[in-house]
């Protein structure tokens, strides 16, 4: 009788010692969206749209301390930090950029580059881009703002 309720004694206490502490969640909300219309409105992320940007033209450099370096995780769903999506209720494209540092060139083509300038708040749980230029100019002011914006070319 001792070792039967020895083992109910026994079971819980492994039960509850045995359980692993949940590890702390990170929030990670680094990312723009960006439409790109021409100056008659018209998509330039559609692939019907005539000069449209593609994502196949494109590349990421993050610079850090003045180096430029192309962003290239071949591990990654998303490699170089970057992906057009289509809004299915607007039927608009947009670009979705992952941001990482305070300067990042985003090149659309051979002959444009563009500079995305971020603000970050950081902390051991979480990073947050709070403020968003396009080459210069403020896009996005605020953690509760959206970070949406439209870039005509």
């Amino acid at each position: 009788m001792k070792k039967i309720l020895f083992l109910f004694l026994l079971i819980p206490l492994l039960v509850v010692t045995g359980c692993k502490k949940k590890e702390k969640s990170f929030v990670d909300s680094t990312g723009a969206e960006i439409t790109y219309e021409n100056a008659k409105g018209q998509d330039l992320l559609n692939t019907s749209t005539t000069n449209h940007f593609s994502a196949d033209n494109m590349h990421l450099y993050n610079v850090v301390d003045g180096v430029k370096k192309e962003v290239n995780y071949p591990n990654y769903d998303i490699p170089h930090n970057f992906v057009i999506v289509l809004n299915h209720s607007t039927h608009v494209y947009f670009l979705r950029v992952f941001l990482e540092v305070d300067t990042t060139l985003l090149q659309l083509n051979d002959q444009i580059t563009d500079t995305i300038t971020a603000e970050f708040t950081k902390n051991i749980n979480a990073s947050i881009v709070t403020k968003v230029w396009y080459n210069g100019v403020l896009e996005c002011d605020g953690i509760s703002k959206s970070r949406k914006f439209t870039i005509v070319k």
